[in-house]
């Protein structure tokens, strides 16, 4: 099952992103024309785009649901939301690496996640998935979306399990992305950041929580700019 309305704003959402970041989205799309997931004749592409239209297959619903049965991460979204969820992250991480390229920032994929597969309870991780070259070394970037444009409603961005502790002892970089407003934030986890932890209910698990982040929020091009600027060591 998948919610039609919420789902359905999250691509337009996506969608939204492209345009801002004038990335092509047929060309990001076209990167998984020859790929297929592991030990399947299920080709990503086709599959990324019945899933963005919220009308995936059966052969492709049945693999999901051997693939996608993660309840710790799922929270209460069904096995199609959560690889709806999965693939529009996946999408947004292309279109902005794609972006920061453009503006001659070194930048890649890494860890097990850049397969762009469904992965097992042991192989997800917190790593994040994007590095930089910053100061001529390489440095992790974390990239969340808000596709619903939760934290200015709410005043406060969270991070959920142990990524915040992740983010922190490896001095990350993080960026989070809201396509509705046009809005994002940029965050140095080299400095302290004042994050709280609570228990998030609607998640029914702990969190990391940055409050007041209305002043923090800037125009996405003026994050990307920082970024752009701290690469190049200004």
């Amino acid at each position: 099952m998948i919610n039609k309305i919420v789902y359905k704003n999250k691509v337009e959402a996506l969608k939204k992103s492209f345009r801002i970041l004038n990335v092509n989205a047929n060309q990001i799309l076209d990167r998984y024309q020859q790929e297929c997931f592991e030990n399947t004749n299920i080709p990503k592409k086709e599959s990324f785009i019945s899933l963005m239209k919220l009308d995936p297959s059966s052969e492709l619903t049945a693999y999901l649901k051997t693939k996608t049965n993660l309840s710790h991460f799922k929270d209460k979204r069904t096995n199609i939301e959560y690889a709806i969820d999965l693939v529009l992250g996946w999408l947004s991480e292309d279109s902005i690496i794609c972006h920061l390229k453009k503006g001659g920032i070194k930048c890649k994929l890494g860890g097990r996640d850049r397969y762009r597969e469904f992965l097992s309870f042991r192989e997800i991780s917190t790593q994040p998935d994007i590095t930089i070259e910053a100061n001529k070394k390489m440095i992790s970037l974390e990239i969340m979306n808000d596709w619903n444009d939760y934290w200015i409603k709410k005043n406060m961005i969270d991070l959920r399990d142990n990524k915040y502790n992740k983010l922190k002892q490896e001095k990350s970089l993080f960026l989070g992305f809201a396509p509705n407003s046009a809005k994002g934030i940029f965050l140095d986890f080299s400095h302290d950041l004042n994050f709280e932890e609570r228990f998030n209910p609607a998640f029914d698990k702990k969190v990391f929580t940055l409050k007041n982040i209305k002043n923090k929020l800037k125009d996405i091009n003026v994050c990307l700019a920082d970024i752009t600027d701290l690469s190049n060591g200004r």
